[in-house]
């Protein structure tokens, strides 16, 4: 569900493309948003999901900067919902990747961000999905693949069905 402003050609020709694409939207979901909004719950949604993203990403800065913060550059976001690093030790993000899909940790290499190749040093780290415990578990797990990552060692592990945190 969605919206979209512009000039009236525009519109109608997405119109028509939408058609092309999907011949029914759910028109339930498209009842209950409209509810939602003449109802005025959104201004009170916004509220409270802005708050709970605040505290979420202010959990995962607060854990960074515990436990990785001498190996990682980064600011505070003013919004969104990632936080931007920088690796400052001779690891390589794909090698830290590498080492922290074993410990069922996910994140976005800053490559593929960029249209030309770039150093590989950069990632971006979620913190929308997960309450704040959970990002603090998620840091703690890349901590340790970020040491391994830095002796270049490689840690086989059978396979453990750990909770992935992305």
């Amino acid at each position: 569900m969605g919206y979209l402003t512009g000039h009236p050609a525009l519109i109608n020709r997405l119109a028509l493309e939408k058609q092309y694409v999907d011949l029914h939207s759910n028109n339930f979901t498209q009842w209950l948003v409209h509810l939602f909004l003449e109802n005025g719950y959104f201004d009170e949604h916004l509220r409270m999901v802005r708050k709970e993203y605040k505290k979420r990403r202010d959990g995962l800065v607060k854990a960074v900067r515990r436990y990785l913060g001498n190996h990682l550059l980064f600011e505070v976001p003013g919004g969104g919902f990632y936080l931007w690093c920088r690796l400052q030790a001779p690891v390589s993000t794909s090698k830290l990747l590498h080492e922290a899909t074993k410990y069922g940790v996910f994140f976005v290499p800053g490559e593929a961000f960029y249209t030309m190749p770039s150093e590989d040093n950069e990632f971006r780290l979620c913190f929308a999905t997960y309450p704040e415990p959970v990002l603090t578990e998620g840091v703690k797990r890349l901590t340790k693949a970020f040491e391994l990552a830095k002796q270049n060692k490689t840690e086989s592990f059978p396979f453990n069905p750990l909770q992935p945190i992305i």
